[in-house]
């Protein structure tokens, strides 16, 4: 996003937007959100806001009307390619734990010629054998046993959906989560300053609603009636945009809002797809982690958590947006404040099945809550930097 001027927004120190002026008309350095008046955080001030950022994201997520419902879809997408892959995946564990050893694991007869003379050596000897083979098939036993067997479908499973939410449903929740923030930012700064900057104003939000729905009813008759009809997938994927491009004709206001939304949404994709691919290298250099002995699910539980709370961080900025650049110099500017705010993310994320369903939307939320907390002056242009109590 650029400014209406197309230039590099000069970013508000609170609320973050395009602020040219010491005044900003968004937030009015005064939001009606009392956790964000307090003095903006430096570098190393902001620690303790890291530490409270996801708390505060859970808080907004459970107290803000008519935001849960957009997590609806993502996590449905999400469990179903979960479910996918631990189907997948307990069958090649079990095939690989049952075909690793043979039933009775025997270690080849020595050749005992160059011992005939020395009885208790040859007893000696086998008898160590006869140990180690009695070593390896009981610790197998109780590797293939069903209960441990369980433990170990348990522990790949806790895995596999650290992964999947991490990755999966970052990408998927990107236009939803960024719906969710503009709804908070109402919340916060009476209004979605995103919208206030580039929405086009010629047509009321009621006229977009309602020629919205119409839409959507007809392509909905449409899609049964290519159904009906035995249409392709490619038909499908067709025919749902006429309708909406039909009333884009007749009404060009209306046109220029949906083209706008198009690009909105585009841009929101893109951002939680480029996160989630970042998230996933991380995770992946991270893996030999996991094993570690004793600390390992915890070890890499917050370098999942870091990786994937820091990735949320690109839907705040886009929604800003801040260049590339600006992003780079927020990241590592107040690195001290993100990093307590991932190991937080961490620590939620490593309670089973529950903290990969939170952590994501709940560090979304925080995220945002933290960007707003944290000083922002530096990427502001020095002759406009405003000051801010």
């Amino acid at each position: 996003m650029e400014t209406p001027h197309g230039k590099t927004p000069n970013p508000c120190a609170l609320c973050g937007y395009h602020a040219p002026h010491r005044d900003c008309p968004h937030c009015r350095h005064s939001p009606p959100e009392v956790s964000l008046r307090p003095p903006l955080a430096g570098p190393m001030g902001g620690i303790g806001l890291g530490f409270m950022a996801l708390p505060q994201g859970l808080r907004f997520l459970f107290s803000t009307p008519k935001v849960k419902r957009w997590l609806i879809p993502p996590l449905l997408l999400t469990l179903t390619i979960l479910i996918a892959v631990l189907y997948w995946g307990w069958g090649a564990l079990d095939q690989a734990l049952s075909g690793a050893l043979p039933e009775n694991f025997e270690l080849p007869p020595p050749d005992w010629a160059w011992v005939e003379r020395w009885g208790w050596v040859q007893a000696a000897v086998a008898g160590l054998m006869t140990g180690v083979e009695w070593l390896v098939n009981s610790s197998w036993g109780l590797v293939t046993n069903r209960a441990l067997t369980g433990v170990v479908y348990f522990m790949a499973g806790i895995l596999a959906s650290w992964y999947v939410f991490s990755i999966a449903y970052e990408a998927f929740a990107g236009p939803f989560l960024d719906e969710i923030q503009g709804r908070m930012e109402i919340r916060w700064f009476g209004l979605d300053p995103r919208s206030s900057i580039e929405r086009p104003s010629n047509i009321p939000v009621e006229t977009c609603v309602r020629l919205s729905i119409i839409a959507s009813v007809a392509a909905l008759a449409v899609v049964l009636a290519a159904l009906f009809m035995g249409a392709s997938l490619w038909a499908l994927v067709i025919l749902i945009p006429m309708p909406f491009f039909a009333i884009a004709l007749q009404n060009r206001p209306y046109g220029t809002w949906l083209y706008w939304v198009v690009q909105v949404e585009s841009r929101a994709i893109t951002a939680s797809i480029k996160a989630s691919i970042v998230t996933g290298l991380l995770l992946l250099l991270a893996l030999p982690l996991y094993f570690f002995p004793g600390l390992g699910y915890f070890m890499f539980a917050l370098v999942a958590g870091f990786a994937t709370s820091v990735g949320l961080l690109d839907i705040p900025m886009e929604r800003r947006g801040w260049s590339f650049r600006q992003r780079i110099r927020f990241v590592f500017g107040q690195l001290p404040a993100l990093c307590a705010f991932g190991a937080v993310s961490g620590l939620l994320l490593s309670i089973p099945i529950i903290g990969a369903v939170l952590m994501v939307p709940a560090a979304s939320l925080g995220g945002l809550w933290l960007l707003v907390r944290l000083d922002k002056g530096n990427l502001r242009s020095a002759s406009e930097s405003p000051e801010i109590p």
